[in-house]
């Protein structure tokens, strides 16, 4: 599970790996993050939307490596509503394949400090 508090952000540090625990490579590879309430909702619907076509969203560091920076911002946090969200990260391959690569819970937790200045 990942949690967050309300108006933070988080850079999250992924390298992606197949399952026998072989780097899977970025090269030329999209890469996306998407966070909803519950998993049938539309994507349009998501309450976070994040690619790698802009890497101030996600960021293909190590291509190679097959790691990426996901950049989750307060600005995306900031209007939640404090609770259990559902998330995963998919990666379309150069040759075409499509395949998640993390899912799961994540939490976002009622923050203390809503002023900032």
């Amino acid at each position: 599970m990942l949690s967050l508090l309300r108006g933070d952000g988080r850079t999250y540090n992924l390298s992606v790996i197949d399952q026998n625990s072989a780097v899977l490579p970025l090269t030329a590879a999209k890469v996306w993050f998407t966070l909803k309430e519950k998993y049938s909702d539309a994507d349009a619907s998501a309450k976070i939307r994040l690619d790698s076509s802009d890497s101030s969203e996600i960021d293909i560091y190590d291509a190679a490596g097959g790691k990426c920076y996901i950049k989750v911002k307060n600005t995306h946090t900031q209007n939640l509503t404090p609770g259990a969200y559902v998330y995963d990260v998919q990666v379309k391959r150069s040759n075409g394949d499509i395949g998640t690569v993390l899912w799961g819970t994540f939490a976002v937790v009622d923050d203390v400090t809503r002023a900032i200045a």
